[in-house]
């Protein structure tokens, strides 16, 4: 799954299972470290963690989920 992220006048980022790319040197620096890991702080289980730390991110920085690409499809008799 990729999640797209936007931060206003920093620029947007994409992550995709723990790695983030953004074309903006502020915002590579802003999100080192923004993982699974570091975000859910071990406490909570999620089986969409990069979506999940993208959703941490928008909330922290007051930014927005652009777009979600790739979306893990719900599966019958699958426990989330």
């Amino acid at each position: 799954m990729q999640v797209i992220i936007a931060i206003e006048n920093i620029g947007e980022a994409v992550i995709e299972g723990d790695k983030w790319t953004s074309k903006s040197i502020i915002m590579r620096d802003l999100l080192k470290g923004m993982n699974a890991e570091s975000m859910l702080f071990g406490s909570d289980y999620t089986p969409f963690p990069d979506l999940a730390v993208a959703d941490g991110v928008v909330k922290l920085y007051d930014g927005e989920i652009i777009e979600v690409r790739d979306a893990y499809k719900h599966g019958e008799g699958r426990i989330y």
